[in-house]
């Protein structure tokens, strides 16, 4: 059942194929349906056409120079003709009919067209003009998906699914490109060649449309690159969490605990050409370190900053301007076409021909109903906006920008204005519309009611929709794993729209406040489970935003400090950015010194979570001072048997342990797990963990029935209780079959590594720190039981990248297995097979 028919008359069947040919690289060819040439041979001709067109959603006429000759002429005034049949049936059953003009060919009279068909009409046409054709065929491929709901999917030459990702799915739908900068974007990038890095910079003040330009590119000119990928680059996290999502997608290798920067542009100067677009890229310093050196790759900025100077040359900037009063007044006839010339003019003048602000008053006089002349005289009435301290508008916004979004929320129901009042405060980031009805109870009465019934959910966001206060989106559903391809709706807002909330002192407290609120009751309280990682990702940018405002008060302060801590650490255990998240976990400590002191309990904990990211970066002293000075407070303020107290003592034996002091580790292990024993029973997860670390402790003392015995335990509880999949089972397995190939029982040892390693790819990714300890466990196993055999195998996949992790980061175990295997490459060079990829175990 094709969902898209291609009608066409035999002799303009190569305009025909080429469009057919156009479409399969977005649609499978099981959804297309080619008129005479998709039959079967032998098949019943007329029936089969006929339950084609029946069973389609949407029929392209193909309309070339020869549909119209004086010979199909004849034939359309014949009833039986094969082509006039099937735009009557589709007439009659109510289908989408696009004409679709090709060749030049123009839309036949309508006086020429026979009674039954007399309804084919161009209003629907579509022109593929020989020049323009990638602009023709966009454009019919946007009518396919926003007007008739099909969705087009680009597919390689390769027959691959291409990697592409925006930070925002579609370009507005109101798109408006008066100047031409599209086809200058796409010149200015093509200069450069295949063999040479090209870079552009879209820069312009806020409003001007540098985003919709760079996406409207970035689906336009998809077909020429291998890949497109965003980056958000106003922060070095989101920056960074973006290279880690692209290395996770396509299984780039990362040395040691390098940034996934480093290691996606190591991988990219081996790849064919990329569209690498940075968007928000105010700060050319900190971009210009996240750039691929070679591979001929497109490099867009997007940006309000003039100065990129040593990145980009004066003819690779592409200045975005605000719109001349006959370019504004083409795009408002677009819209609203009944608008007099001299009153658009006047409007495009009051705004200063800032597109979103034309947008935003477009949709104001749509929804209203009411005259240019009132409007004009309601944003002359509105006051000057003060905006926050701290904040700044760009340079060159004139009052009626910031006077036209203030129209708009005077206009909303009060419960759309206590939305929007909220989201206001959170990053210009998509922000799951989930998360409001999952949190409704913590909102006033009228907001409650909207999320509790989905139909006045609906109105009060269409509202906002309405005004062009925001728009909604598909993003990757929250609490599934990116591979599944689940989507969930999502609210994005620009940031003059939140801007200019922020700066109505009546939306100011209350809203802050919710949106703390909101952020503290959704963050998963779980930091190291990898099925929370979806939605910590997405609301991480949420809390990095809070830091703008910590200044202003009129929050708690607690719970910002715990949402630091909390995305801290999943910047730690997910994606393992540690520099990035000492810097969240130093602020979060920083902050709790300052408000709460240094003996409170938060304060404590920040000790512990600041030492711990600093072990991982291998600075034990750091840690050890920090641990010994936590521990020592715990034990004077709360007492040994305190769980908090505890947890310091297991945090300082596990810094011991890694710095050789056994006997100082196994004392304060041996402590920890008696109490816990004791007071929280056998299965609780702290036990759990002072029972693995003792049995550690002991392997590395030689007492290796002990450690079995441990360890065995730990596994069975953390397999019943937490599923094979979580990452503590996983330690477990792997600590059980270490000491398992220590006491010479290598079958055991192997099946546990190579089961420990399955899961890891699974659930912790192929560049996860800790599948490359399951990758070495495995493999000094297989080394140890002599199956050099097997070991070649995992290794001509993986030997690269594991010989080329620092030794500094490895534990002693790990540098002799690499030293092996540098041997065993020494004695066997083998070439690259596949040199563009590079692959974990």
């Amino acid at each position: 059942m094709a969902e898209i028919f291609i009608g066409y008359r035999r002799d303009d069947g190569g305009h025909a194929r080429a469009l057919y040919e156009k479409l399969r690289d977005w649609f499978d060819a099981e959804q297309l349906f080619l008129d005479h040439e998709n039959l079967e041979p032998g098949a019943k001709f007329r029936p089969e056409l006929e339950q084609a067109v029946r069973d389609c959603k949407t029929f392209l006429t193909v309309i070339g120079p020869h549909w119209l000759s004086e010979k199909n002429r004849q034939r359309l005034q014949d009833p039986q003709d094969v082509t006039r049949g099937e735009i009557r049936s589709a007439i009659e059953q109510h289908k989408n009919l696009i004409p679709i003009l090709a060749g030049g060919a123009a839309f036949p009279d309508t006086n020429s067209l026979p009674a039954d068909i007399a309804a084919f009409s161009e209003d629907n046409a579509h022109h593929q003009l020989e020049a323009q054709y990638r602009a023709s065929f966009q454009k019919l491929l946007d009518t396919l998906q926003h007007s008739y709901g099909l969705q087009p999917e680009y597919r390689r030459q390769d027959g691959n699914r291409q990697t592409f990702r925006t930070n925002r799915e579609l370009p507005s739908p109101h798109f408006a490109d008066p100047t031409a900068k599209l086809p200058a974007l796409h010149e200015v990038l093509a200069q450069g060649g295949r063999a040479a890095l090209t870079a552009a910079t879209v820069q312009g003040m806020g409003g001007v449309g540098k985003t919709q330009l760079a996406l409207k590119y970035s689906h336009a000119f998809r077909d020429e690159y291998e890949g497109v990928w965003w980056f958000r680059a106003e922060d070095s996290v989101l920056l960074e969490q973006d290279c880690e999502e692209l290395c996770r997608e396509r299984n780039i290798a990362r040395r040691g605990n390098e940034p996934h920067s480093a290691s996606l542009a190591r991988w990219l100067t081996r790849q064919t050409r990329w569209l690498l677009v940075y968007d928000n890229a105010d700060d050319p310093k900190r971009v210009q370190p996240h750039l691929p050196q070679a591979g001929g790759h497109h490099v867009l900025f997007t940006s309000r900053n003039p100065n990129w100077r040593g990145i980009v040359t004066p003819a690779q900037q592409l200045d975005l301007e605000t719109w001349s009063g006959e370019q504004a007044l083409e795009f408002l006839n677009s819209r609203l076409p009944e608008i007099p010339d001299r009153d658009g003019r006047r409007l495009a003048q009051a705004l200063g021909g800032l597109p979103l602000a034309l947008e935003m008053a477009a949709a104001y006089l749509e929804q209203n109903g009411c005259d240019v002349e009132a409007y004009l005289a309601a944003l002359a009435d509105v006051e000057e906006i003060r905006l926050l301290d701290g904040e700044t508008p760009a340079t060159g916004y004139p009052h009626g920008v910031l006077a036209a979004l203030s129209l708009a929320f005077g206009k909303l129901s009060p419960v759309a204005r206590e939305l929007l009042s909220l989201c206001g405060w959170l990053a210009p980031e998509p922000v799951s519309e989930r998360l409001f009805i999952e949190q409704g109870e913590l909102f006033t009465p009228s907001l409650q009611q909207a999320t509790a019934k989905p139909s006045r959910w609906r109105e009060t966001v269409g509202e906002l929709r309405r005004y062009a206060l925001c728009q909604t989106l598909n993003i990757a559903a929250l609490d599934a794993p990116p591979e599944e391809g689940r989507k969930e709706k999502a609210l994005q807002f620009h940031r003059l729209t939140q801007q200019a909330v922020r700066a109505r002192p009546a939306m100011e407290g209350a809203g802050l406040s919710a949106a703390m609120a909101l952020l503290y009751a959704a963050f998963p309280k779980e930091i190291n489970n990898p099925r929370n990682w979806p939605r910590q990702a997405a609301l991480l940018p949420h809390v990095q935003g809070l830091e703008r405002f910590s200044v202003l008060g009129g929050f708690d302060i607690g719970h910002y400090t715990w949402l630091l801590d909390r995305a801290a650490s999943y910047l730690q255990y997910g994606p393992a950015l540690y520099l990035e998240a000492r810097r969240m976990f130093e602020k979060a400590l920083e902050i709790r010194r300052l408000v709460l002191g240094e003996e409170q309990p938060a304060t404590l904990v920040s000790h512990n979570n600041l030492a711990e990211i600093l072990r991982a970066q291998g600075d034990l002293s750091g840690a050890r001072g920090l641990q010994e000075r936590a521990l020592e407070i715990r034990r004077r303020v709360l007492g040994d048997e305190n769980p908090d107290t505890l947890t310091a003592m297991n945090n300082l034996a596990g810094t011991l342990w890694a710095q050789g002091d056994l006997p100082g580790a196994r004392g304060l292990e041996e402590k920890a797990l008696e109490i816990r024993s004791r007071l929280l029973g056998d299965e609780h997860p702290d036990t759990l963990t002072s029972m693995n670390n003792l049995a550690e402790t002991l392997r590395s003392q030689g007492e290796l029935s002990g450690a079995r015995v441990l360890h065995e335990k730990a596994l069975e509880i953390r397999s019943r209780v937490l599923g094979e999949d979580h990452p503590d089972t996983l330690t477990s397995m792997n600590n059980l079959a270490s000491t398992l190939l220590v006491q010479g029982l290598l079958p055991g040892a192997q099946a546990l590594h190579e089961k420990a390693l399955e899961i890891s790819c699974r659930v912790l990714g192929d560049v996860h720190p800790g599948t490359s300890i399951s990758a070495f466990n495995l493999i000094g196993t297989l080394l140890a039981s002599g199956e050099r055999v097997w070991a070649d195998v995992v290794c001509r996949e993986n030997l690269a990248w594991l010989l080329e992790k620092d030794p500094m980061s490895l534990g002693a175990d790990q540098r002799n297995i690499q030293a092996q295997l540098r041997e065993w490459r020494d004695e066997n060079p083998t070439p690259d097979a596949n040199p563009t990829q590079e692959k974990n175990p």
